[in-house]
């Protein structure tokens, strides 16, 4: 094949094949063990890759094998090494780029993963919240410390989030580089996503799914917005973008738990600017939980015991003017 673009039809078939190039299979989910005989069994096993976290497979020296924890390591070397090998040359390369990059894309989609036996049980009712959206089962730090409700909402926020941080990082590549990797990683979720609202939520006609999928890549757009911005103007508006995707701007949220996937975003970019391109490429990146920054938004800054200079006082003085003009 000499052309250096793929039809959709290929990559909706690569979707499907290249998965045991780059990650092993996880173990089935028991919940989707229990479901209807008269459930299709095939989709079943498509989702037992999500059941739970990846364990680590490196052995030897081997540095490219290696699965380093962003919210851990630090990975030395510089950025410009070898590079990726998918560079959007040739199909084989573009080949390898999606293998890559939907073995990343399950790495982010694992975070906050959920499950809902419900929908194979036509018997079974699925429960739901007081905005109508269908409450699964979930497991892992996303859920169980930080109190999200597992559903479809909050799984995509929290996958949304992740990938961003990869994005950030593909934007080291050169430009076509950088495009094709992005739009393969971004393929990926979305595929994944009207999967997900076919098994999970019933959505059986495509103008349904074309519809809530639309919605939710200008959500998508708006939220590298977002987070762009706070990477420049600092961590208030950063933790602000933080509140209202992930934590749908609850005004009960407690402020530390924003604080703490702040500074998690913050220590995965800073982890992800020193990893190799080859460590990227052979989709050796692990996400660590963000409950380790715990410790970190506990710390009490200096800056709060200063006293507010003349700056300070007009700033809260318009502040306090802004609100009451409201």
């Amino acid at each position: 094949m000499s052309s250096k673009t793929l039809c959709s039809s290929c990559l909706r078939n690569l979707h499907h094949q290249i998965r045991t190039k780059y990650y092993r299979p996880y173990a089935p989910i028991a919940s989707l063990q229990h479901s209807s005989a008269g459930r299709n069994v095939g989709v079943q096993k498509s989702f037992s890759i999500f059941a739970s976290r990846r364990a680590s497979t490196a052995t030897g020296n081997d540095a490219a094998s290696r699965k380093f924890d962003l919210s851990k390591d630090t990975p030395a070397g510089s950025k410009s090494d070898n590079g990726p090998q998918g560079q959007g040359g040739n199909a084989l390369e573009q080949y390898d780029a999606i293998g890559a990059t939907q073995a990343l894309f399950k790495e982010c989609a694992s975070q906050a993963d959920y499950t809902i036996p419900q929908a194979f049980d036509r018997k079974l009712e699925i429960p739901k919240n007081t905005t109508g959206e269908d409450i699964g089962e979930g497991y892992g730090w996303w859920y169980e410390s930080l109190g999200l409700t597992p559903t479809f909402n909050t799984w995509a926020q929290v996958t949304m989030l992740h990938l961003y941080l990869l994005t950030v990082r593909f934007r080291y590549f050169t430009p076509d580089q950088s495009k094709s990797w992005q739009q393969h990683l971004h393929d990926h979720f979305f595929y994944e996503c009207e999967h997900r609202m076919t098994i999970f939520h019933g959505m059986s006609a495509r103008s349904i799914r074309n519809r809530n999928l639309k919605e939710l890549y200008n959500q998508w757009r708006g939220m590298i917005g977002a987070y762009d911005e706070g990477l420049i103007k600092g961590d208030a508006v950063l933790g602000t973008a933080v509140w209202r995707n992930i934590f749908k701007a609850d005004e009960q949220v407690d402020w530390r738990d924003v604080a703490m996937v702040t500074s998690f975003m913050r220590r995965g970019l800073k982890a992800l600017d020193k990893a190799q391109d080859k460590t990227i490429a052979s989709a050796s990146v692990r996400f660590g939980s963000p409950a380790g920054e715990k410790a970190v938004v506990s710390k009490s800054s200096p800056l709060m015991a200063r006293p507010l200079g003349k700056e300070d006082e007009t700033a809260l003085k318009e502040l306090l003017e802004g609100k009451k003009g409201q």
